[in-house]
């Protein structure tokens, strides 16, 4: 009957917020939990690189190095993985606006020049400051155009070009990027934009997550937007993003607002000063106890909120630095408790987690 298809849709329905919910709150958890040990694999191995009284020996560097290299490339991996999670449970936060194309490149093509220069690969890029806008989220754009960019620079050849180019069509705009590489055959350009898909015969000296493309086309899509390839093998490969033309403007759109909490000029904690570091993992508060160290600052930490506020009443601190998820009382509530008391109500407080989901 009508009424028992209609309740059959009801459970479905109830079903699948149920499994969505159970995804984001795995999601969360493990990037929570993946991202607390990177913290000191990063944390202690900058430390290493970067000791003043104790320079590593160049062998020793390279291990270092090595880490680090690593630890990027795991972090990168968990960052991709959350933003693809959340476009397939339909949790992507966009903020679609118009966005100046030439700002957007002049923004990201230095972020690839370091790389470029290590192999001798030329960027070639549009000379004319176009007043050229599209439809697009700028965060989400410049992460897609700069995988496409970092893409043609690791898959050319010694030596090769990448070439930049911006055409406009009836309520579209397109930006092109071209590489000299080795191509890909017809027949493999369908497996592009699977996660976790790289071409044998490229991916296994360059470093990727196989996760970048298949990103960067779902992001594009939830923007109204699309991605497409032209590859020739032998000649090289071009990328594309074509999305909508915003209404175009004479002048450059207004540059974004100050991030609220952004350090403004003097915002230091003063030579000599005192920092309390409020956290309940050991490996995190070693670093950031030889952080000080290296600042000259007085460290001072507890393990939990409750002990923290205390010493903050006591000892007065320049800075007070404070994990999330700590036991019995949490940061967010430890931050209430400060600002209601006079004595320590004008002390800066900064959040340092590795909750890092776009809801935290």
């Amino acid at each position: 009957s009508r009424q028992e298809v209609e309740q059959a849709l009801r459970e479905s329905e109830k079903a699948a917020a149920k499994a969505n919910q159970a995804k984001s709150e795995f999601l969360s958890n493990a990037s929570h939990e993946l991202r607390t040990p990177l913290n000191a694999i990063f944390g202690f191995a900058q430390l290493l690189e970067s000791e003043p009284t104790a320079p590593l020996a160049p062998v020793q560097r390279s291990f270092v190095d090595q880490i680090l290299k690593a630890g990027r490339h795991l972090l990168e991996l968990i960052n991709e993985l959350l933003d693809l999670s959340s476009i397939e449970a339909g949790k992507l936060r966009l903020m679609i606006e118009p966005v100046n194309v030439a700002d957007l490149l002049a923004d990201t093509l230095p972020l690839v020049h370091g790389m470029a220069q290590k192999d001798g690969i030329t960027i070639e890029a549009p000379g004319d400051r176009s007043p050229l806008r599209v439809r697009a989220d700028l965060r989400r754009l410049k992460q897609s155009v700069l995988n496409l960019l970092s893409n043609a620079v690791k898959y050319n050849r010694p030596g090769g070009r990448v070439s930049v180019g911006v055409s406009a069509t009836a309520n579209r705009i397109r930006v092109s990027i071209s590489d000299t590489g080795r191509g890909i055959p017809q027949e493999l350009q369908g497996e592009l934009f699977r996660p976790f898909h790289r071409l044998e015969s490229s991916a296994r000296q360059i470093e990727g997550t196989g996760i970048g493309l298949a990103l960067t086309r779902s992001l594009v899509g939830a923007m109204g937007g699309e991605v497409g390839v032209h590859s020739v093998v032998g000649q090289g490969s071009t990328f594309w993003i074509e999305l909508p033309a915003a209404p175009q403007a004479g002048s450059n759109p207004d540059p974004a607002p100050d991030v609220a909490g952004k350090p403004r000029d003097g915002d230091s904690i003063p030579t000599g000063g005192c920092l309390l570091y409020v956290e309940d993992n050991a490996a995190n508060v070693l670093v950031m106890e030889a952080i000080a160290q290296r600042m000259s600052l007085r460290f001072l930490t507890s393990v939990d909120a409750e002990s923290g506020i205390e010493l903050a009443e006591r000892e007065h601190p320049d800075l007070i630095v404070m994990d999330i998820n700590l036991p019995r009382m949490n940061g967010h509530e430890a931050l209430a408790r400060l600002r209601e008391n006079p004595s320590t109500a004008a002390i800066p407080v900064m959040a340092l987690s590795a909750s890092a989901m776009e809801s935290d």
